[in-house]
């Protein structure tokens, strides 16, 4: 997943979570779930290739006279392939910075294979209630049963220093005091 920072009211920046197509255009940012349906609206897109993956690269496509510009510089030949804290400018949007971090949040245990959580040392099975820490991947449970969570049981992830917070205040990287 990743993020598209915009400017709120002149003085906060807040992120929409890209998780499928968006069109930037128009004065704002709309998320499309279908890239025929984006195309069609013939305004600047950034999707993700392979799509709904981890490790999507995310391309900005635009024609060649749209006037994007990617860190200041033009988008002559109508592809770029995004790098976390690109500057997007679209000519009626401020900037925008597009970011490759994402929060950690509750979800199911993916994997076939059981893992050890590294907070209780207890397995973490298929389905489990869990969290992968956004920064080293590695799982934790969201919570044992009749206990604690463990990912939420200290500040920061047991095998790094990301955040544990489940909300914005996780993210590592805002663009604050950067416009």
């Amino acid at each position: 997943m990743a993020n598209l920072w915009q400017l709120v009211n002149d003085e906060e920046w807040a992120p929409t979570e890209l998780h499928s197509a968006a069109v930037l255009g128009r004065g704002s940012v709309d998320i499309v779930g279908n890239i025929r349906v984006a195309a069609r609206r013939g305004a600047v897109l950034v999707y993700p290739s392979p799509s709904n993956t981890r490790a999507a690269t995310w391309m900005l496509l635009a024609s060649a006279d749209s006037g994007v510009r990617i860190n200041g510089a033009l988008l002559e030949n109508g592809i770029r392939v995004l790098a976390d804290r690109d500057v997007i400018r679209v000519a009626n949007l401020s900037a925008m910075y597009f970011s490759t971090e994402r929060l950690a949040r509750i979800e199911a245990y993916p994997e076939t294979e059981p893992v050890f959580c590294p907070r209780c040392k207890m397995m973490i099975s298929k389905g489990d209630s869990a969290v992968c820490c956004p920064q080293c991947g590695v799982w934790h449970h969201e919570q044992v049963a009749g206990g604690e969570g463990c990912w939420n049981y200290a500040e920061t992830c047991a095998l790094c220093d990301q955040s544990t917070n489940l909300d914005s205040a996780g993210y590592r990287w805002t663009p604050d005091g950067l416009s």
